[in-house]
């Protein structure tokens, strides 16, 4: 038995590590071990009180396996308070990861969070692997970025990856009406990306269904280039679609 199937020896590590000393990927390196380690770290969350461990311990459980974590990824996401909003972003980060669309609901939730960089990772895990499901709330936050610019970049980008990733072309339409009519207040930014990606989205020309597959694919692989060492592999190299 190799001492990382030795739950003795796992509990040992787990107990002994401290963030910023030793190994960086030990407690991925554990995870990626098996349901047992996952279901460990899982317990060493409730143990830990240091935020930035409890940072590292939610990002290592996003390579975790079986049952064990996903919950304590779900409190992590909504937990509130001092020194939280880290917290929320690695385990968002994390269920993205681990279960995929099935933490959909998760990353809708999180849409209506006061803090920004939650909602910016919220997106962008939608962008990544979400259903159709929290189209709704994805459509009403970009609205709302679009009508108040900022002067650094947001989700903006993500959530046009999101909802580009519909098969419906009226949800499309849409999506280019509300592009094009809130272009005049866009981050200058997100308009030179959509310039180059999704002309058509600035222009106002009409779309068709044969336009939507060649406009979604250059925008898919943008979000691939930016976003895909963050999700280390999962990401697919054409956009899965949702109705």
């Amino acid at each position: 038995m190799s001492a990382m199937s030795d739950p003795e020896s796992l509990q040992v590590a787990i107990s002994q590590w401290r963030a910023f000393v030793g190994d960086p990927q030990a407690l991925e390196k554990i995870a990626r071990s098996g349901p047992k380690a996952t279901e460990m770290l899982a317990e060493e969350m409730h143990r830990r009180s240091l935020w930035y461990e409890r940072v590292h311990l939610a990002a290592a459980l996003g390579y975790g396996s079986g049952e064990a974590g996903v919950d304590e990824l779900r409190w992590a996401a909504q937990e509130t308070g001092p020194h939280t909003m880290d917290l929320r972003c690695a385990a968002l980060l994390a269920l993205a990861k681990r279960v995929g669309s099935d933490a959909t609901d998760d990353f809708a939730l999180a849409l209506s969070d006061k803090t920004g960089a939650v909602r910016e990772y919220s997106i962008m895990c939608l962008a990544a692997v979400g259903n159709g499901s929290a189209r709704q709330a994805a459509f009403a936050q970009l609205r709302s970025w679009l009508k108040k610019p900022a002067k650094r970049p947001r989700g903006e980008m993500d959530a046009v990856v999101y909802l580009l990733r519909t098969d419906a072309l009226d949800r499309i339409v849409e999506l280019r009406d509300l592009l094009n009519e809130n272009q005049s207040r866009m981050d200058p930014e997100v308009k030179d990306r959509l310039a180059q990606l999704w002309p058509e989205a600035l222009s106002g020309q009409p779309i068709m269904q044969d336009d939507v597959g060649r406009i979604r694919a250059g925008v898919w692989s943008s979000f691939l280039r930016n976003r895909r060492p963050l999700f280390e592999g999962i990401l697919p190299g054409t956009a899965p679609t949702y109705s």
